[in-house]
């Protein structure tokens, strides 16, 4: 599932390119270098839709693997059977800490309430059942709106205006997201159905939203991938050859892109 947390017009203003012949390979490192973000940091910046397990090693408290934006859907197995018998009511839990979401930062924690009606199973290997929305905060601009209906299945999206978009954003129509591959005057050519969300029908006039990335996260973004590319015309240059390798030679990150994201790093 490919993301990036710049979109290509910014990372080409950096190179000061105006030309297209590199754009696969752009994309391939950009998209190559957000992964590494994500699992250098410990969190997905991107917002998706998933069912994650978990194993408790607490009654009390469940410790999160990854950052939770909310719409949960959480169950327990109380016998190891792998059916997940009890569906918790949001009165059942807290999203930890308190005031994450107020404060732009993902829950890392759920915790049981006083009156609650369940606890967590303890040390029963994958007895919780987490279907929810994951991600570091959610921020989307909203940019046109949808100059046609949109099928399930069509790629060529028509907006209002197309100015308004880079490739390689991804973008909320309703509760689908989708992810920009090539842009024509006012016709956005998209990856339906990406992070986890269904294809939809969508009507004529409906908004269509740009996902936001924290300004460090997008800077660290566009410096490393700069310095990747860049890379390949030196003596001993990390990438070149086709597209894939430079998905597959991203070299660790640079010192000033680490401070730039240190305070971005999990907390557990």
């Amino acid at each position: 599932m490919p993301w990036s947390y710049s979109g290509l017009t910014a990372f080409k203003g950096q190179l000061a390119d105006s030309l297209t012949a590199d754009d696969a390979k752009y994309r391939s490192v950009l998209e190559a270098v957000s992964r590494h973000i994500d699992g250098w940091t410990g969190h997905q910046f991107r917002t998706f839709l998933a069912t994650r397990y978990f194993t408790p090693d607490r009654t009390d408290k469940l410790v999160l693997d990854v950052g939770l934006l909310g719409s949960v859907v959480l169950k327990t197995d109380a016998d190891g059977n792998r059916i997940y018998e009890k569906t918790w009511a949001s009165t059942d839990y807290d999203l930890l800490p308190l005031n994450a979401a107020a404060d732009l930062r993902p829950y890392n924690e759920i915790g049981v309430t006083p009156n609650g009606d369940y606890s967590f199973p303890l040390d029963l290997a994958k007895s919780v059942e987490l279907a929810a929305k994951w991600g570091f905060f959610e921020d989307l601009l909203s940019a046109s709106t949808l100059a046609e209906d949109l099928d399930t299945s069509e790629t060529g999206v028509d907006v209002a205006s197309g100015a308004a978009f880079e490739i390689l954003q991804t973008i909320l129509v309703e509760s689908e997201q989708m992810y920009i591959t090539g842009i024509s005057s006012n016709t956005l050519t998209v990856e339906r159905a990406v992070n986890g969300t269904t294809a939809a029908t969508h009507a004529s006039g409906k908004a269509v939203s740009i996902y936001r990335y924290p300004g460090p996260v997008i800077q660290a973004t566009i410096i490393q991938a700069a310095r990747v590319f860049k890379r390949k015309d030196t003596p001993f240059g990390v990438v070149g050859g086709s597209d894939l390798s430079f998905a597959r030679n991203i070299p660790a990150l640079d010192p000033d892109v680490k401070d730039l994201l240190r305070d971005y790093k999990w907390e557990e």
